[in-house]
């Protein structure tokens, strides 16, 4: 465990590591063999780039994802990285699990989070890499969310009301050493779960 940040991509980079990325690469070649026949054959560099591409964006906003390639409107640290065909056909491909593995909601081992479980179950391992502070505290957090899903949440008393729901056990400074993501009645947030 180490508490040393370095860089802003090197303390990124703790969290979202080199399983993750290769993860999402296998993940998303197998995705688009299944859906199209033909793998969309990305790479390792590629799919760093392609969540490089969604951190820009969601710090310069664009109404739409084609105006950064437009000619009028073009934003060169996205548009040089990656043709616009390329970024939109990774984004129609890209996946996180196996949907062959996917249980019916009928079954007993049903996981609504199941299309982003790898990817959560990776998180919380590498949360684990940070020494916690000495004084910790869980609270609900909302995560802001306008797409349709059956885990979004209204909490009147957050600042985003709307949202998927998590329990979260985070330091003095603000770290998240652990989390728990609310998926309806039944979700367990016992002490112990949340690293307590």
């Amino acid at each position: 465990k180490s508490n040393q940040i370095g860089t802003p991509l090197e303390y990124f980079r703790k969290f979202f590591d080199d399983d993750i990325i290769a993860n999402l690469v296998h993940q998303t070649n197998l995705y688009s063999t299944e859906k199209t026949g033909v793998s969309v054959d990305t790479s390792f560099n590629e799919i760093c780039h392609f969540l490089g591409i969604h951190i820009i964006a969601g710090i310069v906003h664009m109404p739409s994802y084609r105006m950064y390639w437009a000619n009028e409107t073009r934003f060169s640290p996205i548009a040089d990285v990656m043709s616009r065909n390329r970024f939109e056909k990774l984004r129609s491909c890209f996946h996180i699990n196996d949907n062959s593995k996917i249980k019916t909601r009928d079954h007993p081992e049903y996981d609504k989070l199941f299309k982003v479980r790898p990817f959560i179950e990776s998180l919380k391992q590498n949360f684990e890499k940070i020494e916690p502070e000495e004084h910790n505290a869980v609270d609900e957090i909302m995560i802001p969310c306008k797409s349709h899903t059956a885990l979004k949440q209204y909490i009147k008393s957050k600042p985003h009301k709307w949202g998927i729901k998590m329990f979260a056990r985070a330091g003095a400074s603000g770290i998240v050493y652990d989390f728990d993501i609310y998926i309806g009645k039944g979700t367990t947030h016992e002490p112990s779960d949340l690293g307590i």
